[in-house]
């Protein structure tokens, strides 16, 4: 469905008069729903530019939700990691700043930081998000765009808006509710086998 479908169906199915409300429901809900199922993944390569103690990668996606592993040359040196401040895992260094994010890079020993050499490539799986909601690949807002998940969870993105739509309505609430719960679990299972062809454990969030 379209963005301009979506919201018709919030502004038919809820108390909302206000298709700009709808709009940034709906919006709320992609984002959400990409966090907790971590459906859109992406690969990217990156080689160091000089020898460091961290070498900065560049031209860090800006839309990372959750960095799923790394390799060098087909060995995966580290996966399952959250993009957060400053951390050490399983010798794998990384950082989130807040524009643009950095990934600093290094291999602790025991005692020594040990430093990659320069012109070394590295290959990332990662979660990203939508782009914003009744928003094209080139950035300009086009109301006939379909959101980037696949068709089959388009609906529950109606839900979730609805459920908060109805903040005086307790039972509409929960029914709405529990259709997104439903649609969101279904969300993880289609993106840990379907997917991709790896499996990843997703981390489970309170719904």
């Amino acid at each position: 469905m379209t963005a301009q479908n979506l919201i018709e169906l919030v502004l038919e199915e809820s108390p909302l008069d206000s298709a700009s409300i709808a709009e940034i429901y709906l919006d709320s809900a992609l984002k959400e729903f990409c966090d907790r199922t971590g459906i859109l993944r992406s690969r990217v390569t990156f080689t160091t530019s000089d020898k460091s103690l961290r070498p900065t990668l560049t031209s860090f996606p800006t839309d990372v939700i959750r960095i799923r592993s790394i390799d060098k040359a087909g060995v995966e040196l580290v996966n399952t990691i959250q993009t957060s401040f400053l951390k050490q895992d399983n010798g794998f260094y990384y950082v989130e700043s807040n524009n643009p994010i950095q990934l600093f890079m290094g291999f602790w020993n025991g005692s020594n930081d040990v430093a990659f050499e320069a012109s070394e490539s590295f290959n990332m799986i990662y979660e990203r998000s939508a782009r914003k909601f009744a928003t094209a690949s080139n950035g300009s807002q086009d109301f006939q765009q379909e959101p980037e998940i696949p068709d089959r969870f388009h609906e529950c993105l109606v839900h979730r808006a609805c459920e908060r739509a109805f903040k005086l309505n307790p039972d509409l609430r929960t029914y709405h509710h529990s259709l997104w719960r439903d649609q969101v679990k279904e969300g993880r299972k289609f993106a840990n086998t379907n997917h991709t062809n790896d499996k990843y454990n997703v981390k489970i969030y309170d719904l």
